[in-house]
């Protein structure tokens, strides 16, 4: 569980860090100091909000903290600003400081995914690159629609704004740039003591403040969520598991039988080798756009199902999982044995691109399934 720490009569996480330096004479007299301290140094004494505390789970790529060091400052004057100017107290999860890193961190983030009702992403290009950040978003994403709160998802872009547009191929993607997002890429770059970080992790908070207060209102009234028995999302998630076994097995026969084709027009000449590669280029396009397109649906699929209220109807879908991944690893493999072949032959590029991005999408619902099921 996360450690808490009092911060200006808030309640927000502990952080690791240097020591504060005890007042003078305090370690002669044996005494145990303790202040609250808000951002500006000074010993507050704001009493606690009354109201519930928001909780709110950050999701970021951790290489990207190491360059930006953007999620310590970040978090404080979130937790800060939230209470000066709202009165709402805010507790941040922070993977990498809440945590003990070890073999039970992955259900730790569970936990508090489950718990916490806001959803905040830090997105880069580098974000979507990495499974656990897509695992989380998926999580979010879904509850959030299911519950019908989907304010509950903020995300804020720091770099990559480029990425994100309607019409991209990435349904997570897809996702960011269809909310309100809140860009913070400005105040980021001018760094933490700059006006500009300061306006706008103010309106961040404000906003964030205003998410929940109108969610709350909304949940207050909501029926009960159905029964696993009753729920579609798992009988629609059961589908595409079957459905993607069976692309899977497809693409995997086509994949043997093309790659001997072109293993065999390789030493053959340029213009017929050329000729073979554009007819199997061609054969696999239509199965690569199917299989992309199926492994992002499944993937879409997967986070909503294994949401906690429906894991017990999910639950002995190991066995079926496990059968997938020996799939999907004998695709990859026939993948890996094509790029000697794709950088002579360009036509073949753009087809095992898409097969390969279907294969991303499955390995992120995989180990999604593998978790949430057993």
């Amino acid at each position: 569980m996360p450690r808490w720490a009092r911060v200006c009569g808030a309640t927000v996480p502990a952080r690791a860090g240097p020591r504060s330096r005890a007042p003078r004479g305090a370690h002669r007299r044996g005494a145990e100091v303790r202040e609250d301290r808000g951002a500006c140094g000074l010993t507050c004494g704001v009493p606690p909000s009354e109201e519930s505390p928001i909780r709110v789970f950050l999701s970021y790529a951790q290489d990207d903290d190491h360059v930006l060091g953007f999620i310590e400052p970040f978090t404080r004057a979130l937790e800060q600003f939230a209470f000066s100017d709202r009165g709402r107290r805010v507790e941040v999860f922070v993977d990498r400081t809440d945590l003990v890193w070890g073999q039970e961190w992955r259900s730790g983030i569970d936990q508090a995914i489950d718990s916490a009702p806001v959803f905040l992403p830090l997105i880069t290009n580098l974000y979507f690159d990495r499974p656990y950040c897509r695992k989380e978003l998926h999580r979010f994403h879904s509850e959030a629609d299911r519950r019908g709160v989907p304010s509950l998802l903020l995300p804020v872009v720091l770099l990559g704004h480029r990425m994100l547009t309607p019409d991209h191929e990435d349904p997570l993607v897809r996702v960011i740039s269809e909310r309100q997002y809140r860009d913070l890429r400005e105040a980021m770059l001018e760094g933490s003591g700059s006006a500009v970080w300061r306006r706008a992790v103010l309106a961040l908070a404000g906003d964030l403040v205003d998410v929940v207060e109108e969610a709350e209102r909304v949940l207050a009234t909501a029926p009960p969520a159905p029964s696993a028995d009753e729920d579609p999302l798992l009988g629609a998630f059961r589908e595409r598991h079957r459905a993607v076994g069976a692309l899977l097995a497809e693409v995997r026969a086509a994949l043997s039988d093309e790659l001997v084709a072109v293993e065999r027009a390789s030493v053959r000449p340029p213009v017929e080798a050329q000729r073979t590669a554009l007819g199997v280029a061609a054969a696999l396009r239509v199965l690569g756009e199917r299989f992309s397109d199926g492994c992002r649906d499944y993937e879409a699929a997967v986070a909503g199902a294994l949401a906690p209220e429906r894991r017990a109807g999910a639950a002995g879908l190991a066995d079926e999982v496990a059968a997938l991944w020996a799939d999907e690893r004998a695709v990859s493999d026939l993948l890996d044995r094509f790029r000697p072949l794709e950088e002579k032959y360009a036509p073949l590029r753009h087809t095992l691109r898409t097969l390969r991005r279907g294969c991303k999408s499955l390995q992120t619902a995989l180990l999604l399934v593998e978790r949430g099921s057993g």
